[in-house]
């Protein structure tokens, strides 16, 4: 990065401290996440029409990935957060695993192609926003909380699945207690993010 370039972000992380923001964002990233949350849209679209499309979006990504910081506090940051993706995606397999194993191979064939096909839609998914949150591809955040929801909606399924008995009831205990389990692997890297 030139000297210009860093004293160019510096002048824009101190505009974005003096309008309440954090101190160590950028106008650009702060323009993203309002735009992702809804918050606020005028703001990316204007700063994406000036510096390309995009900007904003690549601004909040560079920041999330430490670009800004030196190589050495960079590297650790990106492990973390690589590692913690990979742990993750683990979870998600061995628990799809089971699934697969378990409560899909047992439905009756009248729950196959509704309940189970409802199962494998979300198992897919997660596992997609899995492998995203590993390679460092998509919005963080996004992803870690799509995979929190998926997971909890994939867990009301299995339980309307016991209770139409669809499903035997002593899967209820496993299948909650991975999900825990998984949901503390979002929560955990959720609190690295911030």
């Amino acid at each position: 990065m030139t000297w210009g370039k860093s004293v160019l972000i510096a002048l824009d992380q101190l505009a974005n401290a003096l309008f309440m923001g954090w101190p160590d964002e950028t106008v650009s990233s702060r323009s993203w996440r309002w735009h992702v949350s809804g918050v606020r849209h005028w703001p990316c679209r204007v700063l994406d029409c000036i510096f390309g499309p995009d900007h904003c979006r690549e601004s909040f990504e560079s920041e999330w990935q430490g670009r800004q910081l030196p190589p050495e506090a960079r590297r650790r940051q990106v492990l973390e957060g690589y590692q913690g993706g990979l742990v993750l995606r683990q979870k998600w397999e061995d628990f799809a695993q089971y699934l697969f194993e378990t409560v899909l191979r047992d439905l009756p064939k009248s729950e196959r192609f509704t309940m189970g096909a409802d199962i494998r839609r979300i198992l897919w998914d997660v596992q997609a926003a899995c492998v995203q949150l590993s390679l460092y591809s998509g919005p963080r955040r996004q992803l870690l909380n799509a995979v929190d929801v998926q997971s909890k909606v994939l867990e009301s399924i299995v339980k309307t699945g016991i209770r139409i008995k669809a499903i035997p009831q002593k899967r209820e205990s496993v299948v909650a207690e991975k999900i825990a389990e998984i949901g503390r692997s979002v929560g955990g890297l959720l609190k690295v993010r911030q």
